[in-house]
Parts: structure tokens; C-alpha cells; sequence
């Protein structure tokens, strides 16, 4: 019996130990981060500047409050929700995350913990930086359930990420590094070209002019042959700043078998603009 408590000490003191590891390493990375660029870009976003944009496009930057308002070049949130990794998953499990983007230089770094069960929980980060991107998800924060990196289709992927969430960030639309087509009166799809890498998404509004829904077509796997639809609408609205933007969102993939909605969660703390030494501090 004293060699069976022996085990489970050692076992939850090198759990323990690679959790911390894991977060030492996710916390670097995002000092790293907003570390490269100390003197970020400021400037009003303008109709002038949006007047090359699809009319769907325009109406969103107008009504979301972002027309007349400084450019977001920094955004820190959290999320609350609950996620399940496989289809044949009936429970969702609650998971809490945080992410910290740059619209300077595209990136960011997305880290979040789902809690399985007493004791046992899965963590992961996904990395976007340099057009290079990295999706890494652990087991009690030791044993790897998926590791991507240098690979074309994660790349892609999560330049599509940083792309459809510019729900957040919205001046991000008038980037050089983005352009747009319209698709109809209320739809359209925006290309991103960043660091040799090129991915597209769909974004789809209401007649009042809100972002009601995103799409596009991502490597689920490094191994996929094909793409799948990827979708995430929008539930409810938050004002950030001035600014209308979703905060309560369930993400899907369209899969033959039906729709596997994998992330519910809900924006729980928002902050734009803030200065990078002072979250630096607060990390």
C-alpha cells in the first residue's frame, strides 16, 4: 500500500511539474511576443479608408462602431466555454482560454486547459507568428494528442484563424497584408497574404450590419488530403470600447456525417490597445 502512495505522489508531483513547465513555456512565448514591436502603429480608422471595401464590409466597420475610432493593434482576452475533442464525444468538458494578438505584424498565441475530470485535464496552444503556425495539445500537460509545426497546412490554418477573428480587431479589415471581394449584399470573403502564405474566409452580416457568422475551408489534421468547412457564429454581442463585437460563440466543422460543434464559449474579459509592458507585468 505505502508503494502504491509512493506512485500517485510521484505521479502528481511530475504532473504537477509539466504543467508548470508547459505554462513557463506558453507565458515566454507571449512575452516574446508583444516584446517585438515596442512602438506599435496608432492611427483613426476613417470612411475615407473605407471606401475600397465591399458595401457589406463598410456597413460592418460603420454600425460595429470602429469608423472614427484608433486602430486596434493589440488585443488580450479570455474565454470561458466548454469543448469537445471528437465527434463520437457525447460530454463537453468546461475550458477556459487566453489569447493575446498583434495586428502590426500578424500573430498571436492562444493557450487554453479543459478540465476531463477531477485531477486530469488536456492543454493547448495554438501559435501564429512570422506566417509560421503551431498547434500543440497535451494530455495532463505531458503526453502530446496532437504536435504541428513546419508544416504548409498548419501555417495555413492558422493564418485563417487570425483572419476570421479580426471580429475582435476589427481594423484589422484595412490591413495591406488583406483584400476583399464581395460575394452578395451581405457576404463577403476577405484573402490574406502574409510571410509567403495565403488563406481565405468568408464573412457573412445582417441587414443591421453585424458580423453574424464566419466560414472558410481549414486543415482539420496535417495528414487531410482536403480541407473542411469551418464555421463559427455568433450567439451574442458585447461593446468593447465602443466598439459591437460578438462575445458568446459556437465553433463547427461541417463533417459528412453532420455538424460537430467542438468550442461554445463566451468572451469573459476583453482589452484593447493596452499597453504591452503593462501585460507583460501581469503575466
Amino acid at each position: 500500500m505505502k508503494i502504491y502512495w509512493v506512485i500517485v505522489a510521484a505521479a502528481a508531483a511530475l504532473f504537477g511539474f509539466a504543467g508548470r513547465r508547459f505554462h513557463r513555456e506558453t507565458i515566454r512565448e507571449i512575452k516574446e511576443l508583444l516584446t517585438y514591436e515596442p512602438a506599435p502603429r496608432e492611427w483613426i480608422v476613417t470612411e475615407e479608408q473605407t471606401e475600397e471595401l465591399p458595401e457589406p464590409v463598410q456597413h460592418w466597420l460603420k454600425k460595429s462602431g470602429m469608423t472614427g475610432r484608433p486602430n486596434i493593434h493589440t488585443a488580450a482576452l479570455k474565454q470561458e466555454g466548454s469543448m469537445r475533442l471528437k465527434p463520437e464525444q457525447e460530454k463537453s468538458f468546461p475550458a477556459a482560454a487566453e489569447q493575446f494578438i498583434t495586428t502590426d505584424y500578424p500573430s498571436f498565441i492562444w493557450s487554453v486547459k479543459m478540465k476531463m475530470q477531477p485531477g486530469f485535464s488536456v492543454a493547448g496552444r495554438d501559435w501564429y507568428r512570422f506566417g509560421q503556425g503551431e498547434m500543440i495539445i497535451k494530455a495532463a500537460s505531458v503526453f502530446p494528442i496532437v504536435t504541428v509545426r513546419n508544416n504548409k497546412k498548419a501555417n495555413q490554418s492558422t493564418l485563417q484563424r487570425y483572419l476570421l477573428e479580426m471580429a475582435w480587431y476589427p481594423s484589422a479589415a484595412l490591413s495591406p497584408f488583406v483584400s476583399w471581394k464581395a460575394v452578395d449584399d451581405y457576404t463577403a470573403t476577405a484573402v490574406m497574404s502574409y510571410c509567403g502564405c495565403t488563406g481565405e474566409g468568408t464573412f457573412h452580416f445582417s441587414e443591421a450590419g453585424e458580423l453574424v457568422r464566419l466560414s472558410a475551408y481549414r486543415f482539420r489534421d496535417k495528414d487531410d488530403e482536403e480541407p473542411t468547412e469551418w464555421t463559427a457564429d455568433a450567439l451574442e454581442y458585447m461593446e468593447v470600447d465602443g466598439i459591437r463585437m460578438p462575445y458568446r460563440i459556437a465553433v463547427s466543422w461541417m463533417l459528412p456525417e453532420g455538424k460537430f460543434t467542438w468550442y461554445t464559449f463566451a468572451v469573459t474579459d476583453i482589452r484593447l490597445n493596452d499597453r504591452r509592458q503593462e501585460l507583460i507585468k501581469e503575466l
